[in-house]
């Protein structure tokens, strides 16, 4: 398994170095096949004893007070949670971003040391939300989802363990493992 960036991900799929991948948005290109794996949930993370912790949820305009730890500019993540806040009346300009960092595991280490807050996958910071290092925030009015894909190059054939795959992942018992929700305790 490698950890790259969409962009990384869709040029390996199209020059047939990955035959498989998954993006974070549903590409555009023509070659490529896109299926819905799941729906992702975006949340507001803070240091586990940030006062926003304590309260559980907050007001929209209260983050603009924060220190933001982002995605860096290219990030999928980023774009959707910035375009998200500016429907909502909050321009990127108004958060003050101490850290911009190029992984979620990066952005979740510099949120649980306290250096600022992020919206990041649920299901990414499973790990440091069960330990209790992190608590997520609910903003009123806001919610932040996305659509995770499946996708290959439509012209390679497809390998008779990648179609089993497939069948598995849209069948109930692969839906049951794979929606986000089963994993939360």
């Amino acid at each position: 398994v490698e950890v790259l960036s969409r962009q990384s991900v869709e040029e390996k799929l199209l020059t047939k170095q990955l035959h498989i991948g998954v993006l974070s948005i549903e590409s555009k290109n023509k070659e490529l096949e896109c299926w819905p794996l799941f729906t992702d949930d975006l949340v507001l993370i803070v240091v586990a004893n940030h006062p926003w912790a304590i309260r559980g949820e907050i007001a929209l305009a209260e983050l603009k007070d924060a220190d933001w730890i982002l995605r860096e500019g290219g990030a999928a993540t980023r774009q959707l949670v910035t375009s998200t806040l500016e429907e909502h009346g909050l321009s990127a300009d108004d958060l003050h971003v101490a850290m911009e960092l190029g992984s979620v595991e990066a952005v979740e280490a510099a949120v649980e040391a306290g250096h600022g807050v992020s919206f990041v996958s649920r299901v990414a910071v499973q790990r440091g939300l069960q330990l209790g290092r992190i608590k997520t925030v609910n903003v009123q009015g806001l919610t932040v989802l996305r659509q995770i894909f499946l996708a290959r190059n439509r012209h390679r054939i497809c390998t008779c363990a990648q179609l089993r795959f497939r069948e598995f992942l849209e069948s109930g018992e692969g839906k049951r493992i794979i929606e986000p929700e089963a994993a939360i305790v």
